[in-house]
C-alpha cells in the first residue's frame, strides 16, 4: 500500500514536472514548412508576408518570389506544399502546428483566453501579442491594421532568427539572417508589448519598401506630421483678387501675387487668416491629422503690423503664426473632433511666451539627434521643445538623420533621445534618413533606430553584436570592433569639426592612424571567412564604401584639421603657416584619387544635397582664409582713395611679397604658382556714360570698353570646367550700375523652369543660373551684401539688401536654340532707395557663380565661380574684388 502511495506521489510529481516544464517551453516545437499551417484569422497581408518569408528563408522554396504580397497573378496560397494559409481552422488536420494571426476579435474562442483578450483590449492601441498554446501558435493585435506586422516581424526575428538587416540584394540573402536548417524551433513563447509612441515614419523609396514594411515600428500608428503646407490654405488664384492683405508685402512695401513655393501668408489680420483657412479645411475634410507648416523659408512679412511684432520679439514670428492657429484649432476642435493640427517649430517660428496653446496643436520639432551628444544643443534643443509642451500644445520630432561617406553611427545617444522623449510626452518621430547603398557602411544603425523606436529602453549594443554575429560569423568580432570604432569617434571626433545637417565635416574626426586600424580590422574578416562566400559578398559591398571615407580621409582630413584648430578653436584670423606649409608641398592628386573614386560610386546623395561640394571644402577651407588674409594685408599697404590703372599692380607686387615671406623653407613651385593666382582675382572696371541696349545680344561698341572676367574655376578644386560649362564674362560701371555681360556654355543641356514673369516664390538658383554678389569691402557685416540671381529663361531675384528688388533692374537673356548656351546681360543698381547704397564706394568684394543645372536636380555636378569658391560664394573669402573707376 505505501509503495501504491509513494509511486503514486512519484506519478503525480513526475506528471507535475513535466506538465511544468512543458509549459517553461523546454519541450520545443518544431516549425517546419510540411507540419505547420498558418490560419489567417482576418490578416490577410501578414499572413501573405509571413508565408512569404517563412518559404523563402525556411522551406528555402525556390518558387517563393511567386507568394510576395504584390505577385501577379495572385497565388493560391493554400495550395503551396511548405506553409499553407488557409481560413478556416476545422479543415485543418489536427496533427499540424498551428500559426493563427489576425486582431484579437478575430482569433477563436479556444486558442486565446479570456485574460489575454482583456489585457490586448484594455491595452494601447496596436498593441501585440505573440503566445503558444500546446502546439498552436498565435499572433495577435489589438487593432485590425492591416500595415500592421510587428506581430510577424518579432515572431520571425525571436523565434526563427529570421532578420532583414537591410534590403535585400539580387538574391535577397546578403543582409537576412535565417535558420541554416529548414527548420527552427519554438519554446515557451509569451511576448506582449504596447506602442511608446503614436507614430513613427521613415521616408521611404521603392528600394526600401520591403525592408520598411518588415522592419515596422511598434506605435499607435496614427499619422502626426508636418509638412510645408501652409500656403495650400491660401491660394493665390482663389483669394488675392479679394484679400491682397493675406499675401506677404515685400520691402518696397507692395504685396505682389505670390508664385512658388518660398512665401508665408501675412498673418496680421489673424481674424481673416483664419476664417479662409477654415474654409479650405472644410473643403479638404481631413481625418486624422492636417498640416499647417510654415514654408522651408523664414516668415518675412513686411507689413507694419508684422515687423512691429517681429522686432517686438526679438524676431520670433511664434505670436502671429500662434495667435492664428489657436483660431483655427478652437474652431476645428467643435467641426473636426479628434482631429490634430500639425505646425513646425521652424525657422523663425517659436515658443509664443506664455501664450496658451490648443490642446489639439501638434508641434513638430526639427531637431538633429547626431547632434544630441553635445551638451549644449541637447539642453538647448530640450529647452526649446518644452517651451511648446509647458503651453499646453501635443509635440513629435522630426529628426535629421542622414548618413554619408564618413558614417554617423551613434544608435547609444539616439537610445537616450528616445528615452527622454517617452519621460517627457512625446507623441512620435518622423526621420529623415539615407536610404541608399552608403548604409552598409553605416552598417545596421537604421534597423537598431527601428527597434529602439519599438522599445527605447533596450541595449542597442546587443543589436550590434547580433548584427555582426549573424553577417559575419566568425569575423563578427573584428566587425563590431570596425563598426564602433565609427560609434567611438562620433563621439570624440568632433574635436575637430563642427557637425552640419549632412555629413560633411565628419572626415575630419579620423586620422590615418584611425582608417590603418579599420583596413586592419576589416581585411582580418576577410581572410577569416574566405570559404564563404555570402559573408565574402556582404564584406565586397561594405569595402566599396569604405575605401570612399578611406581616400577622403587621406585626402582632406589632415588639412580639414588645420583649420579647424586655428580658426574655430584659436578663433584666428591671420595667415595660417602650417596650412599653407601643407597646401604648398601637395598637388591635390589625393583629392581627385577620391573625386574619381566617388564618380564610380554613383551615389544619389548627389541628388538630394550639396555633400559633394562639401567633402571637397574640408581640403580648400584653410586655403579660403589664407587667400583672404593674404589679400587684406596687402590692401593694406595700398592706396584705395585714389584709384587708377597702376592700382592693380601695386597690389598685385604686395601679394606676392606678403604670401613669399610666409612660404615654408621648401615647396612645390608649381602648386605655389596656383595659389598665389588665386589671390590675384581683382579687377579695374571702367566707368563709362553710355548704357548698352540691355536686349541679350552684347554686340554694342560700348562693350569693348569692359574689364573682362575670366579664368572661371570649379567651386574648391579650382580647375576649369571638366564638363566644358565655359564662361565668358566682362564687366563695367555705367553711372551708377554695375553692368555685365555673361556667355554661359552648357554641353550637357540647359535645364531652367521659371520664366521671366514670375517675380516671387522662386529657387532660381537651382535652375541654370548665375549668382552675382557685391558688398561693401572690407566686409564687417556678413549681411551687408546684395546677391542676383539670374536664370537661363531670364528670370532674376534678389537676395540679401536686395530681396526682391526689381527697381533700376535691366535683365534680358538669349538662349540659344540648341540650349546649350545662353547670354545674360543685365545692369544691376548700385544704390537702391531704402535698400542699400554703394554708390560713393570704390571697392566692392564681387563673385559671379554659375550654376550648370541639366536636370531637376539639388545640386548640379559642377558649382563654377569667378573667384575661387570655398564652401559658398556667400562667404567673404570667397569673392574677389571690384575696383571701381569713377564713370
Amino acid at each position: 500500500m505505501r509503495k501504491k502511495m509513494l509511486w503514486g506521489l512519484v506519478f503525480l510529481f513526475l506528471s507535475e514536472f513535466l506538465l511544468a516544464n512543458s509549459e517553461e517551453g523546454l519541450t520545443p516545437l518544431v516549425i517546419r514548412g510540411d507540419n505547420t499551417v498558418i490560419i489567417d484569422c482576418g490578416d490577410p497581408y501578414a499572413s501573405a508576408y509571413l508565408q512569404y518569408f517563412l518559404l523563402k528563408y525556411v522551406a528555402k522554396d525556390k518558387d517563393a518570389e511567386n507568394y510576395i504580397l504584390d505577385a501577379k497573378p495572385a497565388p493560391d496560397r493554400a495550395a503551396v506544399s511548405s506553409f499553407p494559409v488557409v481560413g478556416d481552422v476545422k479543415k485543418v488536420s489536427p496533427e499540424k502546428v498551428l500559426i493563427l494571426l489576425g486582431p484579437v476579435d478575430g482569433i477563436p474562442a479556444n486558442f486565446l483566453t479570456e485574460a489575454d483578450r482583456t489585457r490586448l483590449k484594455n491595452s494601447r492601441r496596436n498593441s501585440i501579442l505573440l503566445v503558444r498554446t500546446g502546439n498552436n501558435i498565435v499572433l495577435t493585435k489589438r487593432d485590425p491594421d492591416m500595415w500592421n506586422l510587428n506581430h510577424i516581424r518579432v515572431f520571425l526575428d525571436k523565434c526563427a532568427g529570421i532578420r532583414m538587416y537591410a534590403p535585400a540584394g539580387s538574391d535577397g540573402l546578403e543582409w537576412v539572417s535565417f535558420p541554416v536548417e529548414n527548420s527552427f524551433t519554438v519554446g515557451k513563447l509569451e511576448h506582449y508589448q504596447q506602442p511608446y509612441f503614436v507614430k513613427a515614419t521613415f521616408s521611404s523609396t521603392e528600394k526600401t519598401l520591403l525592408w520598411s514594411r518588415i522592419n515596422c515600428m511598434v506605435t499607435e500608428g496614427i499619422e502626426l506630421r508636418a509638412s510645408h503646407t501652409i500656403i495650400r490654405y491660401f491660394p493665390p488664384e482663389k483669394y488675392y483678387e479679394k484679400y491682397p492683405q493675406l499675401y506677404p508685402m515685400n520691402r518696397a512695401g507692395q504685396r505682389p501675387k505670390p508664385s512658388g513655393y518660398t512665401w508665408n501668408p501675412c498673418l496680421a489680420d489673424s481674424d481673416l487668416a483664419a476664417k479662409i483657412a477654415l474654409e479650405e479645411l472644410r473643403n479638404m475634410n481631413p481625418k486624422g491629422y492636417a498640416s499647417f507648416g510654415i514654408m522651408d523659408c523664414a516668415y518675412d512679412c513686411q507689413c507694419p503690423v508684422c515687423q512691429d511684432s517681429l522686432r517686438k520679439h526679438q524676431g520670433n514670428a511664434g505670436y502671429l503664426w500662434f495667435t492664428f492657429l489657436n483660431k483655427v484649432a478652437r474652431e476645428a476642435a467643435k467641426e473636426f473632433p479628434g482631429l490634430y493640427l500639425t505646425t513646425y517649430a521652424y525657422s523663425n517660428v517659436g515658443a509664443p511666451g506664455d501664450m496658451k496653446l490648443e490642446p489639439n496643436i501638434i508641434v513638430d520639432n526639427v531637431i538633429k539627434s547626431y547632434r544630441y551628444t553635445e551638451p549644449a544643443y541637447r539642453e538647448g534643443m530640450e529647452k526649446e521643445i518644452l517651451s511648446f509642451a509647458e503651453l499646453g500644445a501635443g509635440w513629435v520630432t522630426h529628426d535629421w538623420n542622414f548618413q554619408g561617406i564618413t558614417p554617423r553611427i551613434y544608435t547609444r545617444s539616439l537610445a537616450a533621445l528616445l528615452q527622454w522623449g517617452v519621460r517627457n510626452g512625446m507623441k512620435g518621430i518622423l526621420a529623415e534618413w539615407t536610404p541608399e547603398d552608403s548604409w552598409y557602411l553605416a552598417g545596421v544603425h537604421y534597423w537598431v533606430l527601428r527597434q529602439l523606436i519599438s522599445d527605447p529602453f533596450q541595449d542597442p549594443d546587443v543589436f550590434w553584436r547580433q548584427y555582426c554575429q549573424d553577417m559575419f560569423g566568425p569575423a563578427w568580432e573584428r566587425m563590431y570592433r570596425f563598426y564602433d570604432l565609427f560609434q567611438q569617434k562620433h563621439i570624440v571626433g568632433d574635436a575637430f569639426y563642427v557637425r552640419a545637417d549632412w555629413p560633411r565635416q565628419e572626415v575630419q574626426g579620423f586620422d590615418e592612424e584611425d582608417i590603418q586600424m579599420q583596413r586592419k580590422w576589416l581585411q582580418e574578416a576577410i581572410n577569416l571567412t574566405k570559404d564563404d562566400p555570402l559573408i565574402q559578398k556582404r564584406l565586397k559591398a561594405i569595402e566599396r564604401y569604405f575605401h570612399a571615407h578611406e581616400l577622403l580621409v587621406k585626402a582632406v582630413s589632415l588639412p580639414g584639421r588645420l583649420y579647424h584648430r586655428y580658426t574655430v578653436l584659436e578663433k584666428k584670423t591671420g595667415i595660417n603657416r602650417d596650412a599653407l606649409a601643407f597646401y604648398v608641398n601637395d598637388d591635390g592628386s589625393r583629392l581627385m584619387e577620391f573625386e574619381r573614386y566617388y564618380d564610380t560610386i554613383e551615389n544619389p546623395q548627389d541628388r538630394y544635397s550639396g555633400v559633394r561640394f562639401s567633402y571637397r571644402n574640408n581640403y580648400s577651407r584653410a586655403l579660403g582664409t589664407i587667400v583672404n588674409a593674404v589679400r587684406e594685408k596687402a590692401l593694406g599697404k595700398v592706396n584705395l582713395e585714389r584709384i587708377n590703372k597702376s592700382t592693380i599692380g601695386e597690389i598685385y607686387q604686395s601679394i606676392s611679397k606678403i604670401f613669399r615671406e610666409n612660404l615654408p623653407s621648401s615647396y612645390n613651385q608649381k602648386r605655389c604658382q596656383e595659389i598665389e593666382k588665386l589671390m590675384k582675382k581683382i579687377v579695374l572696371v571702367p566707368g563709362e556714360t553710355k548704357m548698352p541696349v540691355i536686349d541679350g545680344d552684347i554686340s554694342d561698341p560700348v562693350w569693348s570698353k569692359a574689364a573682362v572676367l575670366d579664368g572661371f574655376t570649379l567651386a574648391d578644386i579650382f580647375l576649369p570646367s571638366q564638363e566644358g560649362n565655359h564662361t565668358e564674362g566682362k564687366i563695367m560701371r555705367v553711372n551708377n550700375h554695375l553692368v555685365l555681360s555673361l556667355v554661359c556654355q552648357q554641353p550637357g543641356g540647359i535645364w531652367a523652369a521659371t520664366p521671366p514673369e514670375v517675380q516671387t516664390g522662386t529657387s532660381l538658383w537651382r535652375e541654370s543660373s548665375c549668382e552675382i554678389f557685391f558688398s561693401p569691402y572690407p566686409v564687417t557685416d556678413e549681411k551687408d551684401y546684395c546677391q542676383y540671381v539670374v536664370n537661363s529663361l531670364g528670370a532674376y531675384r534678389g537676395w540679401g539688401k536686395a530681396k526682391d528688388n526689381r527697381q533700376g533692374v535691366q535683365c534680358a537673356v538669349k538662349l540659344a536654340p540648341d540650349r546649350k548656351t545662353y547670354i545674360i546681360e543685365v545692369a544691376l543698381p548700385l544704390a537702391v532707395e531704402g535698400l542699400y547704397d554703394y554708390s560713393r564706394l570704390q571697392v566692392l568684394s564681387f563673385n559671379i557663380m554659375r550654376n550648370p543645372y541639366t536636370a531637376n536636380t539639388f545640386n548640379p555636378r559642377e558649382r563654377i565661380g569667378w573667384a575661387p569658391i570655398f564652401l559658398t560664394a556667400h562667404l567673404p573669402e570667397s569673392r574677389g574684388l571690384l575696383l571701381l573707376e569713377a564713370p
